[in-house]
């Protein structure tokens, strides 16, 4: 797995390199960087797909025929094959859209949840007391005496309201996924034709001083409302886009990060490095995936 998602990380990075070449793309052939680029990103590509498809085709030729299905796939073959049985036909079902989600669920979301942890590591190192506040609240819940669970999560208000705000302040995907117009469409005075690429500024959602006063300072209370609990609807908070392009891993994000932190505070503390710069919260300049620059920080084991 990991070798593919090297691959895909390969493919991201040769795609900006290609980003200038959008008006006139056979001027790709002219440049070799260029052009050694755009051989990577089809050679791997051609790689990642060919992995995926042996996947679905080892599944559906052990794919149970009754009872619980083992992984994601199985579950995806099995409610195709039962609408086959019923003569049914869903288009937004397919093996095709199978593959493509394998590439976002644990392709995509393998790297983008990595950067994410490393994040909110970042954060707890610039912000020692938010780090106190949430090993209070793994202590008054969980205890010590067994390992975080998603059954706490309901009871942890505060450490969700911590990872919403790393989401908004992290800009890990600062532009988010293209959308294309389904019609023809007026906006704000423009014409915008049927098949018009559109490219939304999640950076601008998330910095945005109408829905985020003072937008640059870390404040987990954001997402929180007057009485403790956490805010379910929240304007211009958009980190996993919207729309039927909106990411499909987004509840599986948000649980996978909520018991990373969980048990992180649980179990350690975070603290920076004596005679080495104080880090600071900042990412990598990208317009795809933003993780932030390297740091060094020290793990202590909490003594309960």
């Amino acid at each position: 797995m990991q070798g593919i998602v090297n691959k895909y990380n390969q493919v991201l990075a040769d795609s900006r390199v290609l980003d200038g070449f959008h008006p006139a793309p056979n001027l790709v052939y002219l440049w070799p960087p260029a052009l050694r680029a755009y051989r990577r990103i089809h050679r791997n590509m051609t790689t990642i797909k060919k992995t995926i498809s042996d996947e679905v085709e080892e599944h559906k030729k052990n794919l149970p025929l009754s009872g619980e299905p083992n992984d994601y796939i199985d579950a995806y073959l099995m409610e195709l094959e039962e609408l086959k049985r019923r003569g049914e036909m869903d288009h937004y079902l397919s093996e095709s859209g199978l593959r493509e989600n394998v590439v976002d669920l644990f392709i995509v979301g393998n790297d983008t949840t990595a950067h994410s942890i490393r994040w909110c590591v970042l954060f707890l190192l610039c912000h020692p007391q938010i780090q106190e506040k949430l090993q209070v609240e793994v202590d008054n819940v969980v205890g010590s005496d067994r390992t975080p669970s998603l059954k706490d999560r309901n009871r942890m208000p505060y450490a969700q309201a911590f990872t919403m705000e790393v989401l908004r302040l992290s800009h890990l995907g600062p532009l988010g996924v293209p959308h294309e117009s389904t019609e023809d469409a007026d906006i704000a005075g423009y014409r915008f034709p049927k098949g018009t690429t559109f490219v939304a500024n999640v950076w601008w959602c998330h910095m945005n001083p109408k829905f985020w006063p003072d937008p640059e300072k870390f404040e987990p209370e954001r997402f929180l409302n007057p009485d403790g609990s956490v805010k379910t609807k929240v304007p211009s908070f958009l980190p996993f886009s919207l729309g039927k392009r909106q990411c499909i891993g987004e509840s599986l994000a948000l649980m996978e990060l909520f018991l990373f932190i969980a048990i992180f505070m649980q179990k350690f503390t975070f603290r920076t490095t004596t005679g080495l710069p104080h880090p600071k919260a900042e990412g990598v300049d990208s317009i795809t995936i933003k993780p932030p620059k390297p740091f060094q920080f020290l793990v202590e084991e909490r003594k309960h």
